[in-house]
């Protein structure tokens, strides 16, 4: 690099150095934050959802002002010090660096989730065998599952029963605890996804952007099946349940419907 560009680099570098400064600021306030949060709410996660959706917001404007920095006071500048290859090196940069930071965070939201959830399972297990007593004569029922509710009668005074599930109960069996743990074994597949995607960019724009290769687009459904895979696992072992294969076919169809059959690569590779 010439002089000017090194002064370039290095005042970007400065510039993406202050913004995981501040990333590391809001995560080290939320763990203080969510910390008080969880103490509060053991068996509630909607206020740490609120609490997480706030704190989504601050670091999607850490995101935007990287683009508008980059936008209005340095893509020029890079753009009048070279020929083309140095702007797409910082762009290059730029993309790494948005992508850094949006796993670094995702990781700390999702393990945090994670280590709320573990907590609350002592809880839930508490809370499953809890005695039901008959509404009528107060005998314990007998309930043939403890996390839906139910309607049974008393098996000494034959009166109909209406057993809800408890609150903790329903929390974590309605999708909360295994989503979670889900996205939290899956997330190096879904940034796995991310990573090549990125990399099949550079490749195209150094041809000129030509189209993706059939084995690029192969991979890159693999890539996204390697993902629900492990998700769907690890959703289903959470909830001692078969794996719902059902559901990695709506997500892959989907995925196929909007990301590779709208591609005339893949089209002409994969005809109807």
């Amino acid at each position: 690099m010439t002089p000017d560009q090194t002064a370039l680099w290095q005042r970007l570098e400065g510039f993406l150095g202050k913004i995981e400064e501040r990333l590391k600021e809001i995560i080290v306030e939320a763990e203080n934050g969510l910390g008080v949060l969880f103490a509060q709410h053991p068996t509630d996660p909607m206020p740490i959802g609120n609490a997480m959706s706030g704190l989504d917001f601050r670091v999607k404007d850490l995101v935007k002002k990287i683009d508008e920095t980059w936008s209005s006071q340095i893509e020029p500048k890079f753009e009048a010090a070279g020929d083309g290859r140095f702007l797409d090196k910082g762009l290059d940069r730029k993309r790494d660096f948005e992508l850094h930071l949006e796993e670094q965070w995702d990781t700390f939201k999702v393990k945090a989730m994670s280590a709320y959830y573990r907590a609350m399972w002592p809880l839930v297990q508490a809370a499953m065998q809890k005695p039901v007593p008959c509404n009528r004569c107060g005998a314990e029922l007998v309930l043939p599952v403890r996390h839906e509710s139910v309607s049974l009668p008393c098996s000494h005074c034959g009166s109909v029963n209406q057993v809800l599930v408890d609150t903790a109960v329903s929390y974590w069996f309605g999708g909360g605890a295994a989503h979670v743990f889900a996205e939290e074994a899956a997330l190096p597949c879904r940034y796995a996804v991310e990573r090549f995607r990125v990399q099949v960019d550079r490749d195209r724009r150094g041809r000129s952007w030509g189209q993706e290769t059939i084995e690029q687009l192969r991979e890159w459904d693999r890539l996204e099946l390697a993902y629900w895979n492990r998700y769907a696992e690890v959703k289903a072992q959470v909830l001692g349940q078969p794996v719902d294969h059902e559901l990695v076919k709506s997500r892959m169809d989907q995925f196929r419907k909007y990301s590779l059959e709208t591609n005339q690569v893949w089209r002409r590779a994969n005809p109807a």
